[in-house]
């Protein structure tokens, strides 16, 4: 499941909940998605931030446009680094493989 993971009117995340529950975010200066502890924290607890399911052609369309969960490279140099190292992180490319099968096999989006 993709979601467009916002803060008011700020878009900060496009956010996949894999199979077995864990959450990545995308990262366009990777292109890949990276587990984020703090976003997963959010979704199954504090519920601070908002979840707007996506399906996969949706996300594939802002993943292209490369806006959302882009890091200041100056700002934010620290956590860039440990994405760039991140021999776990999710190929993008697989990832909307997988989630646009599981569309097309009935699984919709928004069904959580």
């Amino acid at each position: 499941m993709f979601y467009l993971v916002t803060e008011g009117n700020r878009e900060l995340w496009i956010a996949y909940e894999s199979m077995v529950g864990q959450i990545y975010v995308y990262v366009p200066d990777t292109g890949r998605y990276h587990r984020n502890r703090g976003v997963a924290r959010d979704y199954y607890g504090e519920r601070e931030l908002s979840y707007a399911p996506l399906s996969a052609a949706d996300a594939r369309a802002l993943m292209r446009d490369a806006r959302i969960g882009r890091l200041d490279a100056i700002r934010k140099r620290a956590q860039l680094d440990q994405y760039r190292a991140d021999a776990h992180a999710l190929e993008s490319d697989e990832v909307l493989r997988s989630m646009e099968s599981m569309e097309e096999e009935g699984g919709n989006v928004g069904d959580r």
